[in-house]
């Protein structure tokens, strides 16, 4: 749903750069143009250009064939080194689900404990654990806590394809007592509860799944491994996940339980 409210908020602003024109008489000039005038970072103008490029690709193609060539090929693409991504350490991460588990009877706790113990998408209701939590009470046939792990099938992954994730033991003593009962992981004004808690705790966008990965590294030893619990590729982990925590802090990070 992101990407889609994206994609049409582009192409509207450029239809509007364009307006009066067919699209055979868009050209590379019409589409320098409007990228100067905006002052754009490198990563905007990036995604600017992939949206308007994959338009024209698509205006391009069969039975369409309103084009004979994409005027946006031309375009420069800038080549972006990713910062290190943000985590939260042992501490934090103990002190948000110790707090959540106070916090409205421990509403919030079956929606939190996946994206930071299993590294789950964790967008409400875009991602793949708002997906997974629209499932209702029929969630728990996914997230398997007998057999240990949690399902993500194609039609709720980000890259359409099926992967496990290994259930630790930690993650499986925050959801047991609503595996139990079969509960909703998402409770009534959902929205507004979660993003109070992230602004709380002041979360940003993918930092649970972010820190999952690095601690799954560190403790695991292995970058394929985390690849595929994450669905990710191994360059990319490689790249920004290993390396970035210690032993001795993802096994803090992994003995994260609720008190008894």
């Amino acid at each position: 749903e992101r990407s889609i409210t994206q994609l049409r908020s582009t192409l509207t602003r450029f239809a509007t750069h364009v307006e009066g024109k067919r699209i055979h008489e868009v050209t590379l000039e019409h589409l320098q143009a409007y990228i100067r005038k905006h002052k754009w970072s490198r990563k905007t103008q990036n995604n600017v250009r992939a949206d308007i490029h994959s338009f024209f690709e698509w205006a391009k193609a069969r039975p369409r064939n309103w084009v004979s060539a994409n005027p946006a090929h031309d375009l420069p693409k800038f080549k972006l080194e990713r910062g290190i991504p943000e985590i939260v350490d042992t501490e934090t991460a103990t002190r948000i689900m110790h707090v959540l588990a106070r916090y409205k009877g421990g509403a919030f706790v079956p929606y939190f404990a996946p994206a930071l113990f299993a590294g789950i998408r964790p967008q409400f209701p875009s991602g793949e654990l708002g997906k997974l939590a629209l499932l209702n009470e029929g969630v728990w046939k996914l997230i398997d806590l007998k057999n240990k792990v949690i399902r993500i099938p194609p039609e709720i992954s980000k890259t359409a394809e099926y992967r496990t994730i290994d259930i630790q033991p930690n993650l499986k003593a925050w959801l047991k007592p609503y595996a139990k009962r079969k509960a909703r992981i998402h409770c009534p004004n959902f929205e507004r509860g979660y993003k109070k808690i992230r602004k709380h705790f002041g979360l940003g966008h993918d930092v649970l799944r972010h820190s999952f990965i690095s601690y799954h590294c560190a403790q695991f030893q292995s970058v394929g491994g985390s690849a595929l619990q994450a669905g990710n590729s191994e360059a990319i982990v490689r790249r920004h996940y290993l390396k970035m925590v210690s032993k001795k802090e993802a096994a803090d990070f992994w003995a994260i339980a609720p008190k008894t």
